[in-house]
């Protein structure tokens, strides 16, 4: 059996492309027969920018666990893009915070060449130095 993150309810998109509106379409039913050879792209992309943060909450299991800073590598967002078009959203989120990637602006910046939705879970310290690229 194939357990999904999501539901197909969390995905209720407006203004999507002729292109993702028919993956979205294949996908949910893909979902609903519960396929395992799916032939639809995903519908949301998740990436791990950082894994470091510039605080340190007393309730994240990151406290608890020992990483290696890890920085995800710019170039490896041009790889994403044959599917950019059918993907409907971007997460970005992980262990760490986006906001203190080195290149978080060029991220961001390099979506908007697509029709995606930007999901961006942050702490908000940051909020004010990158406002006018995330608004």
């Amino acid at each position: 059996m194939i357990i999904r993150a999501k539901t197909v309810d969390l995905f209720n998109s407006e203004n999507l492309t002729k292109t993702q509106a028919r993956n979205s379409e294949i996908n949910k039913s893909e979902i609903f027969q519960n396929k395992y050879a799916l032939e639809s792209y995903p519908r949301r992309i998740v990436l791990e920018l950082t894994n470091a943060c510039n605080i340190s909450c007393i309730m994240c299991g990151r406290n608890h666990a020992e990483f290696k800073p890890t920085v995800f590598d710019f170039s490896m967002l041009e790889k994403f893009e044959s599917i950019l078009n059918y993907v409907e959203e971007v997460t970005l989120i992980g262990w760490g915070e986006p906001t203190i990637y080195p290149k978080f602006t060029e991220v961001l910046k390099y979506l908007d060449k697509f029709n995606v939705r930007k999901f961006i879970c942050t702490n908000g310290m940051l909020l004010d130095k990158f406002k006018d690229n995330i608004f």
